[in-house]
């Protein structure tokens, strides 16, 4: 009996040592290493004007262009944050920008028959351009607010520049070479 006790005892031994170094094993090594110097990180684009106003202005010159779409004889190109750039595509050889469509908090479009579908911050936006070349705006308030904040980058797995409700609303994110990040997602 004493030969089975000290076999079992040797056999609970061997299965806490392996237990402990599987679970050091299981460390995260993504842990990030702050003060860095200058590395590529996110920073938040602010707004003080909290406006939902939708638009058609005058075309624009791209700044952060994003998603294409191609819509009948148009080309929309989002522009991060803003809205989208409208590009006239009816003589494919040469497109002409005709107008930028103002959308504050937008990211996302897709148009289905003749009708914009649109995001702003967490609103869900169904957009109707008339005959005489007015909007008809229908405005779901809160459809995509999930709990997720704009305070956190659009990408997890990288530095970013702490948000500082100071400076405003974050409506956006833009990559840009910056010294030592306090902020990781």
């Amino acid at each position: 009996m004493k030969t089975t006790t000290r076999l079992s005892r040797w056999h609970s031994f061997i299965y806490a040592v392996s237990l402990a170094a599987v679970m050091f094993a299981c460390v995260d090594d993504d842990v990030p290493v702050f003060n860095n110097g200058y590395i590529e990180a996110y920073v938040p684009i602010y707004s003080l004007d909290e406006s939902t106003e939708v638009e058609i202005t005058e075309a624009q010159e791209f700044i952060n262009p994003g998603k294409i779409y191609k819509y009948a004889d148009y080309i929309f190109i989002s522009e991060a944050s803003r809205g989208f750039h409208i590009i006239d595509n009816s003589t494919p050889s040469s497109p002409v920008k005709s107008g930028f469509f103002n959308i504050p908090k937008n990211n996302n479009i897709a148009v289905k028959d003749n009708v914009v579908y649109a995001d702003s911050g967490f609103d869900l936006l169904a957009i109707k351009i008339m005959s005489d070349g007015s909007l008809d705006v229908r405005r779901s308030v809160g459809m995509f607010d999930i709990g997720v904040t704009g305070d956190l980058p659009p990408l997890p797995g990288f530095y970013f520049e702490c948000v500082d409700d100071e400076k405003g609303t974050v409506i956006g994110w833009e990559k840009q070479t910056i010294l030592d990040p306090q902020c990781y997602y």
